[in-house]
């Protein structure tokens, strides 16, 4: 009878110590899944930062879309103007039209002028524009490699999770979650 009994309190001292080991272990593998959703947070706060860079920096660009084509409407209607001017001009009799032959040539080369710089200023909007939609495209490639990387620990989290949920059940020690 001392036999079973000393039999009984090894095996249930040996119970007691796996018992010990598990919690240790299950409050060693708690400590990771938090310290993983730390992570998680902190990179998903990056990510929102990010995004809010971009959404910045998509505003700005159209604002100053928005305002070079405004500009460039009003030098169109400047130079519908003057355009307006010279072909009412042009429409007077043939003696006033040789009388004014030289006002003519002086208001052309104006709009030589005018539209020179129009399409100076234009072609300088458009490399700004080309220059913004590169960095959007760059922003689009790290926000794509960031998404790809959660979505690949995404699995390895679900896996964490199931086998501490199976071990746990082994174990009867009741779930709980925060």
């Amino acid at each position: 009878m001392e036999k079973f009994v000393g039999e009984s309190a090894d095996k249930h001292e040996r119970h007691l110590k796996e018992i010990e080991s598990a919690k240790s272990r299950l409050a060693d593998m708690n400590g990771a899944v938090f310290g993983e959703k730390a992570a998680r947070e902190k990179h998903h706060a990056t990510m929102e930062q990010r995004l809010e860079q971009i959404e910045k920096l998509l505003g700005e660009s159209i604002d100053t879309h928005s305002k070079s084509v405004r500009q460039l409407e009003l030098k169109h209607g400047d130079l519908r103007g003057l355009m307006d001017a010279l072909h009412g001009h042009v429409k007077n009799d043939k003696e006033s039209r040789n009388a004014d032959h030289s006002l003519m040539n002086d208001k052309l080369s104006l709009l030589e002028v005018y539209m020179n710089d129009s399409a100076s200023k234009h072609d300088k909007h458009l490399k700004e524009i080309d220059a913004a939609h590169s960095k959007i495209r760059e922003l689009q490639n790290l926000c794509a490699a960031d998404k790809a990387h959660i979505q690949g620990t995404i699995p390895q989290l679900k896996s964490a999770s199931s086998t501490w949920k199976s071990k746990s059940a082994k174990l009867q020690i009741p779930m709980t979650t925060q």
